[in-house]
């Protein structure tokens, strides 16, 4: 009884996706892969008496395991730009690697754009 019932054909049919399916996902999990986020820019030591015209974020080409990149949340995290450097006017900043604090699983490969443009101006 149990024997023909394993070698039904709709019993092989399933049996051959789920280890189909199993063998996908745990050799997926460690496929390197890359991917597009958006990461915001943050400006620390500012003024309050200077405003900051700036994009509110760029995009961050990552490559890494797909398990890696899946638990990087880039909501958390952000360019981490030092504004006191930067005297009134408009400043063209290149954006460099050591101002994302990626996990050490993670690389960087891309930014577009990497520099941007940052105007500062008084407040009105």
């Amino acid at each position: 009884m149990i024997k023909q019932i394993m070698l039904h054909h709709n019993f092989i049919k399933l049996a051959s996706c789920i280890i189909g399916y199993t063998t996908w996902a745990f050799i997926a999990q460690h496929q390197h892969i890359t991917v597009n986020q958006p990461v915001s820019l943050c400006f620390y030591q500012t003024n309050d008496l200077y405003q900051i015209k700036a994009p509110e974020s760029v995009v961050a080409v990552i490559s890494g395991k797909r398990q890696d990149i899946h638990r990087y949340n880039p909501e958390q995290n952000a360019f981490h730009i030092d504004a006191s450097t930067y005297k009134e006017g408009t400043h063209q900043v290149t954006l460099l690697n050591e101002n994302l604090f990626l996990p050490d699983n993670l690389k960087m490969v891309q930014l577009i754009p990497s520099s941007i443009t940052v105007t500062i101006s008084k407040q009105v």
